[in-house]
């Protein structure tokens, strides 16, 4: 009965060990995504703000040029 119960304690002590390996693999797993996530929105803010300043540079253009026919 003893060397029912290691080995089943063995067994457990093995299954736990997995499981808390997996759990550490999907936690590294997140934040390596989530850093990814978080480059790829920079990324996106920096074209954004690109976009932007280039549109208000038009705009501003296109209502000096406005500006100066009414006047």
């Amino acid at each position: 009965m003893k060397l029912f119960e290691i080995e089943a304690y063995k067994a457990w002590a093995n299954l736990e060990l997995e499981s808390q390996i997996e759990a550490q693999d999907a936690v590294d797993y997140m934040e390596e995504s989530e850093d990814y996530l978080d480059s790829i929105m920079e990324s996106a803010m920096g074209e954004f703000r690109s976009f932007e300043e280039e549109m208000n540079s038009i705009c501003k253009a296109e209502y000096d040029s406005l500006i100066s026919v009414v006047t």
